[in-house]
């Protein structure tokens, strides 16, 4: 790297090499931290208090569930976005219903969003 950036002809390709070092480095950064906040969720359902569909076209209904992007907001003041097939989002919303009594369902701040 260091004969690279000496060499005239090659000093575009050493800022290119770094740039790119630098963007995959704050790309695995990010999906680390999406990670361990998705393991967490796993592991103490109670950090959810609301969980909304990603696109508020339609109103949450635990009986018909047909949207793909569910957001999960977190008593930490974080959010995490779940994709997911239909059929895999009602198993997911079974079990955070059944292991986190108090989590709230439908459009975020919402005062008639269903507790379950």
């Amino acid at each position: 790297m260091v004969w690279a950036s000496v060499t005239p002809g090659c000093r575009p390709w050493v800022v290119a090499a770094v740039l790119a070092s630098i963007l995959f480095y704050l790309a695995l950064s990010l999906v680390r931290k999406g990670i361990s906040l998705a393991w967490n969720v796993s592991e103490k359902p109670q950090l959810v208090y609301w969980a909304q569909p990603s696109t508020l076209s339609e109103k949450f209904s635990p009986d018909l569930i047909d949207f793909k992007f569910l957001t999960l907001h977190l008593r930490n003041g974080r959010q995490l976005e779940v994709h997911l097939p239909p059929t895999e989002m009602r198993e997911l919303i079974t079990w955070l219903k059944d292991r986190n009594p108090s989590v709230r369902l439908g459009p975020y701040d919402s005062l008639d969003s269903p507790k379950v």
